[in-house]
């Protein structure tokens, strides 16, 4: 007979009137759910349905188990002993008399899915994400928990949550994973935990800690990319842990540059390029900006490719900085710019008068003031580090004589007060800079220095893409990941990039949230912090 195994998934809890008044017994405690039901078992073997009753104070918590609908499985249930020895589908009811009031029972239905045996997930570890939460009295956090493992499809992902430390019977967890703090939970402190529902050994856990007052609700907003099963690229958002919107589809990996991402009340909105076949049907780079799940402009003259590197909002208005790539029989040039709502609000000024050529890599917006930083070329034809505030030129650093071939660029710019950060390379031996608003070079590192953020007069930077430090110390390291971008929000330093092709998100130094499962490879490419 040929083995199968069995992957289980709870399809509903069925629940019927509930009133205490109805009871004979004052002190009775209904039912209001049942977890930790098993997912996975081979067919043709015993499988054991034990389950965990919640609350843990129900009054009645013996489960009786029925077959509602044997399908092609052949399904039977002896006791709490379930045996299925085909494929197919099969539906078990757990039934608990008088769980819900003395003659009212309660009901929970779970749908089994019969499985090849040579697909038999096999569960490594269960990761819970944030792994730290503070939650204030009467509020809520949610939780979301990773599943690593081996022929693991989505019903054998699933886990059962449960919470222990409280004191209040309010103070539960959803089976979505959502926490609820009771208005008078007394603990300290408590545990959340997940666990496989495939295999209840191996478990994750979150450290709460129950604050009296309410704190500032941060969300994270991510952009980036992953893989999907067809060798496409999807350009993804994420809320936190979750997925919002996928922007766009294109060919290949390699292939786009999320570049920037701001958030303006319950907008998102999210600047890039993508290569995909332009308005004439060739392949180009497109610069693109989005709005939530929908693409807002398009920089596609059907020649030439463009780029856009940096977006901010102000009020109805879309500023966004870029460059497109001219090309023609004679030579190829780059032409640098600032858009104001999808328009062109003016070039970036010439470094000399020759042809400036010059590149965008960032754009950082302080009060009225847009301030760009590229590369451009002088004179000499050599190429600068610059800077433009409003167009204009506002200093530039690098080699300026005439020999050599090297040249000098910009990675990220970031201003406080008077004061222009800029991050980027200089001169032959590619030393990687910090330079001020008269283009000094105030830091320098052997480490490329990339992503930079600026918050209380403090300047956060992101070197070799595995260190975040300010300007006097080191405070995290990271092993075996690449950080892409940085934010800032009261003196928390949050990151983003991929650890083993999974997009995940850290603060001060500890993974906050995994965005992807590393089914596919994936980047979380920019990064925006918002205070509620």
């Amino acid at each position: 007979m040929k083995r199968l195994l069995l992957t289980a998934a709870i399809v509903a809890i069925a629940l019927t009137g509930c009133k205490k008044e109805n009871n004979d017994d004052a002190d009775f405690t209904a039912v209001t759910g049942i977890t930790g039901v098993p997912t996975v078992a081979e067919a043709g073997k015993p499988l054991t349905l034990a389950a965990t009753v919640a609350p843990e104070n129900a009054t009645n918590k013996t489960v009786e188990w029925t077959v509602k609908s044997a399908g092609t499985t052949g399904a039977t249930i002896t006791g709490n002993t379930l045996t299925a020895p085909t494929a197919g589908t099969v539906t078990v009811t757990a039934t608990i008399a008088g769980g819900i009031a003395k003659n009212t029972p309660f009901t929970a239905d779970f749908t089994i899915s019969v499985k090849n045996a040579e697909d038999m997930p096999v569960v490594t570890g269960v990761t819970v994400s944030p792994a730290t939460a503070s939650v204030a009295k009467g509020k809520t956090q949610k939780f979301t928990a990773t599943v690593a493992g081996i022929n693991l499809d989505e019903a054998s992902k699933a886990v059962y949550w449960t919470v222990t430390g409280g004191t209040k019977s309010s103070t539960a967890i959803a089976a979505d994973g959502t926490l609820t703090v009771a208005d008078d939970e007394t603990a300290a402190s408590l545990t959340v935990k997940a666990t496989s529902a495939v295999d209840n050994t191996k478990s994750g856990t979150a450290a709460v800690t129950v604050t009296t007052t309410s704190v500032p609700i941060i969300d994270v907003y991510t952009a980036g990319y992953e893989e999907n099963a067809d060798d496409k690229t999807m350009v993804k958002v994420w809320k936190n842990s979750e997925e919002l919107f996928t922007l766009a589809t294109i060919d290949d990996f390699s292939f786009s540059s999320i570049n920037g991402i701001f958030v303006a009340g319950n907008d998102v909105y999210v600047a890039g390029e993508v290569r995909e076949r332009n308005k004439n049907g060739n392949y180009a780079y497109i610069g693109k900006v989005w709005k939530n799940d929908k693409e807002l402009y398009s920089f596609d003259n059907g020649v030439n490719s463009s780029y856009v590197r940096g977006v901010y909002v102000s009020g109805e208005d879309v500023y966004t900085a870029g460059y497109e790539s001219v090309t023609s029989a004679w030579n190829s040039k780059r032409i640098g710019w600032v858009r104001k709502n999808g328009e062109i609000l003016y070039h970036l000024a010439n470094n000399s008068s020759n042809d400036p050529d010059p590149t965008v890599s960032a754009m950082y917006v302080s009060g009225n003031d847009i301030y760009v930083s590229g590369q451009a070329a002088n004179y000499l034809g050599r190429y600068l580090a610059t800077v433009w505030k409003n167009g204009s030129l506002l200093f530039t650093f690098g080699p300026t004589s005439s020999s050599g071939s090297y040249w000098s660029d910009t990675y990220d710019i970031a201003v406080s007060g008077n004061v222009v950060y800029v991050s980027g390379y200089s001169g032959f031996s590619y030393n990687h800079v910090i330079g001020t608003y008269n283009g000094t070079v105030n830091m320098a590192f052997s480490d490329a220095a990339y992503s930079l953020d600026v918050f209380d007069n403090r300047l956060y930077s992101v070197l070799g893409r595995k260190t975040v430090r300010d300007n006097v110390v080191n405070w995290d390291s990271y092993e075996n990941v690449s950080i892409y971008d940085i934010s800032v929000k009261n003196s928390v330093r949050y990151v983003c990039g991929y650890e083993s092709n999974v997009a995940k998100v850290w603060s001060n130094g500890e993974e906050l949230y995994a965005l992807t499962d590393g089914t596919y490879a994936a980047r979380a490419t920019a990064i925006f912090v918002v205070e509620n």
